[in-house]
This record gives structure tokens, sequence and C-alpha cells, in this order.
């Protein structure tokens, strides 16, 4: 009977706490933005809540860029590439409109 006991009231904790995620998910989905977001088409720059909200407002589009580090010689940096691709990415998203980088 004990057995039975520790199986039930461990289904009703996980109930509650099943209920109370649930709340949460609600809560985060409809929480409006506590400050005015921040104009980036970079998801690494913005909240959850502006990725959130800039999903509702009609980006559907995600780009995966990458760039590459190699050797330029003395005067060159290593990052070249991923300097053009940070600027020509950024370009094409906001061109697009209607993505996220």
């Amino acid at each position: 009977m004990t057995r039975f006991r520790i199986v039930m009231a461990a289904g009703a904790v996980l109930l509650v706490a099943a209920g109370a995620i649930a709340q949460r998910r609600a809560f985060d989905l409809t929480t409006p933005r506590p400050i005015a977001a921040h104009d980036s088409v970079w998801i690494e720059e913005l909240t959850w809540m502006e990725v959130r909200d800039a999903m509702k407002a009609g980006k559907t589009t995600a780009l995966i860029v990458a760039g590459s580090t190699e050797q330029n010689g003395p005067y060159v940096p290593t990052g070249k590439h991923v300097y053009v691709l940070k600027a020509t990415a950024e370009a094409i998203a906001r061109k697009l409109g209607d993505t996220l980088i």
C-alpha cells in the first residue's frame, strides 16, 4: 500500500508541474516586451521576445551563413571573409524583408 501512495503522490506532483509549465509557456507566448525592440536581423542580437514578435510580424526565413578564417599575409586580418559575410548577409536579409540571420 505504501508503494501505491508514493506512486500516486509522484503522479500528482507531475500533474501540478505540467500545469505550471503549460501556464508558463502560455505566459511566455503572450507577454508583451517590456522594452522596445532592437532593430536587428541578427538573431544573436535579439531577445527571445524580439524573435517571437519578429516571427509574428512575418519573418519567415532564416539565413544560415558561414565564413572562413584563413591566413592572408601580414597586413590582412584572418577574418576578412567573416567581415564581408556579415555585411553582405545583413544587406540581403534587410532587402528580402522577411528574413532573420
